[in-house]
């Protein structure tokens, strides 16, 4: 497959920036268990970027989404936590009824 580069950059254009974190939501507002949110802080990520504010409550119950964002804006990230927060770990409610549980403890 051939890709025009230049036909691709005139389609994004030199004025794009990548958006500031969204400082009226918090992780909590997300629903974000508190060990993700303190490892979260720890990084330096005290707020979520807009892709994250929009799909990390889709993600956590598990339906699907598509989203599209620049690069460098958490698209990643709002996934990663999705999966971690989903994650039935030993002592978690259900845990007891999963066929083949993978996790014996928390990561963090």
């Amino acid at each position: 497959m051939n890709v025009d580069a230049e036909r691709v950059d005139g389609l994004v254009g030199d004025n794009v920036t990548t958006p500031e974190p969204d400082v009226q939501t918090s992780w909590d507002d997300l629903g974000v268990v508190p060990e993700i949110q303190q490892a979260l802080e720890t990084q330096g990520i005290t707020h979520p970027f807009p892709i994250q504010t929009l799909a990390i409550p889709i993600a956590v119950m598990g339906t699907d989404l598509m989203g599209q964002a620049r690069t460098g804006t958490g698209k990643t990230l709002a996934f990663g936590i999705s999966i971690l927060q989903r994650t039935i770990l030993e002592g978690d409610e259900g845990y007891e009824d999963l066929e083949m549980p993978r996790a014996s403890r928390r990561p963090w």
